[in-house]
């Protein structure tokens, strides 16, 4: 295992990396969010959309609701917003994942220092 660079620790490097994994993690998270929560106004939108295109002279209360539903699920419309509400997820999973993994280093390298510190007292402790 190659020994730990002391000359390359800079923490406000590390903190700042961790600082932009985090925000991207944020910013990707509360895109996936909205997508996901405007999913049941997507369905709606689209199911009144199904509904009064199935209205006609002879059928003035059109079709209903639950057929409309069964259009607006099956509509490309709708079933893009799903694929791109699942992809957002994904980035957000990944943007996590990443910002996970700064953090951990921190965490490893706080470990490290502290380890090393703890070695250079023991070094010096010599008794008579």
């Amino acid at each position: 295992m190659k020994p730990f660079d002391l000359s390359q620790f800079d923490p406000q490097v590390l903190t700042d990396n961790v600082v932009t994994l985090g925000e991207d993690w944020a910013d990707k998270d509360g895109a996936a969010s909205a997508l996901e929560e405007s999913k049941k106004v997507i369905l709606a939108k689209l199911s009144l959309e199904h509904a009064e295109s199935g209205r006609s002279p002879d059928k003035p209360s059109g079709i209903s609701a639950a057929a409309a539903e069964a259009m607006a699920l099956k509509d490309s419309r709708y079933e893009a917003h799903i694929e791109m509400m699942v992809q957002a997820r994904k980035e957000a999973n990944k943007a996590k994942v990443r910002y996970d993994m700064g953090k951990m280093q921190l965490e490893l390298i706080r470990s490290l220092v502290a380890t090393l510190r703890d070695e250079m007292r023991m070094n010096s402790f010599k008794p008579n």
